[in-house]
């Protein structure tokens, strides 16, 4: 009796834990579906203003108009290129928001990281995007 006891703890053990650990997995996953609908709209095949906006908050899709997201793209055009690639980088979870970074390839920057910012909602609240720069060894 005392083993089918002990196997059966075990086993809720390993249940509840795997279903504990997994509770960030679906948040993750719609961040990171949005995200990929935002970095899209600086390559080729750019995204349509209405598509982008969908995983907006309401105070960045006031902020991000259809003629700001032009000029967004224009000038990450201007100053990176054209997107070539992007990958997955980092997921951190804060108390009031979450952030997803991701490290894209332009054409005229080959490292940028972006780094967005999602509220409860899974929501885009905020972004950035920074060249990173490798500093020369001296010699």
């Amino acid at each position: 009796m005392k083993k089918y006891l002990l196997i059966l703890t075990a086993i809720f053990t390993m249940a509840f834990s795997g279903w504990a650990s997994a509770a960030d997995g679906g948040d993750l996953n719609k961040q990171q579906a949005a995200a990929q609908v935002f970095i899209n709209a600086f390559g080729a095949s750019a995204s349509a203003y209405t598509d982008v906006t969908r995983g907006f908050g309401d105070e960045l899709k006031s902020k991000v108009n259809a003629d700001v997201y032009a000029q967004l793209q224009q000038q990450v055009d201007e100053r990176f290129g054209t997107l070539q690639e992007s990958k997955f980088y980092s997921f951190q979870r804060f108390d009031n928001m979450d952030q997803v970074t991701y490290i894209a390839s332009f054409s005229k920057e080959k490292l940028v990281s972006i780094v967005m910012a999602f509220d409860k909602k899974n929501k885009l609240t905020d972004f950035a995007l920074t060249p990173i720069h490798q500093q020369e060894e001296k010699k």
